[in-house]
């Protein structure tokens, strides 16, 4: 795999980034997001939240929750 320089990034690309990771869940159970040191591994659970976990650590965070039904 060809590894290119890191450049900073604009709001909007890294907003685009996240988003494209987002839409691969459509496919896949997880999708790690970020570098080695510094990954979260977006994942949808059993009650159907999105969930960032910290690679490092562990510490989950629920990113967001299903509407409710009828609202």
């Amino acid at each position: 795999m060809a590894v290119g320089r890191l450049r900073p990034r604009t709001t909007e690309e890294l907003l685009a980034g996240v988003l494209d990771r987002l839409r691969r869940l459509e496919t896949r159970t997880s999708v790690t997001v970020g570098g080695p040191a510094g990954a979260y591994v977006l994942e949808v659970n059993e009650a159907g939240e999105l969930t960032a976990r910290h690679a490092a650590t562990g510490h989950v965070t629920v990113v967001a929750v299903p509407a409710p039904e009828g609202g």
